[in-house]
């Protein structure tokens, strides 16, 4: 008996605390949220693409450092190599399910650090050449951008 006096026998259809009664369990038939990508055909259709390869030749061509784009069975990776330089921008993946901000988070940091990377390596200081024929180090600019590469739903 509950504490006031009465309960609802075990496995009771009408009891409303039991949590095989709960409508939590249930699965819904609504969309996803807006924004949302839970699967291969939501990333196609957030770059609006028929298939992969238009999508990695999207993710190539509009952004300024050439990013790569490669699908896997539980998401995406995204990267760039940095031409002139013999190096690559970090590799973020992202799991199902991710928001389109989250890939577009990680296409800014990839963008911001194939900059870094290629200046590094290219743009010369004056008459001691650039930084990487000067010996200076590698630009860590994915550092700032760790919290980027836990993999989605950015918490």
């Amino acid at each position: 008996m509950g504490i006031f006096g009465w309960s609802y026998p075990p496995g009771a259809e009408n009891d409303p605390y039991a949590p095989y009664n709960q409508d939590a369990d249930e699965e819904s038939d609504e969309e996803p949220s807006a924004g949302v990508i839970t699967n291969r055909q939501g990333a196609l259709d957030f770059w609006l693409a028929a298939d992969e390869s238009r999508a990695r030749m999207h993710v190539y061509r509009y952004t300024a450092c050439g990013a790569w784009l490669e699908f896997t069975e539980t998401g995406l990776k995204l990267g760039s190599i940095v031409e002139g330089s013999d190096c690559g921008t970090a590799t973020y993946e992202l799991f199902y399910p991710f928001t389109e901000a989250e890939v577009e988070d990680r296409i800014a940091a990839i963008e911001n650090e194939a900059d870094a990377i290629w200046k590094w390596a290219n743009e010369e200081n004056g008459e001691w050449g650039t930084p990487m024929e000067q010996g200076c180090d590698f630009p860590d600019v994915a550092f700032d951008y760790r919290h980027l590469h836990k993999g989605g739903s950015d918490g």
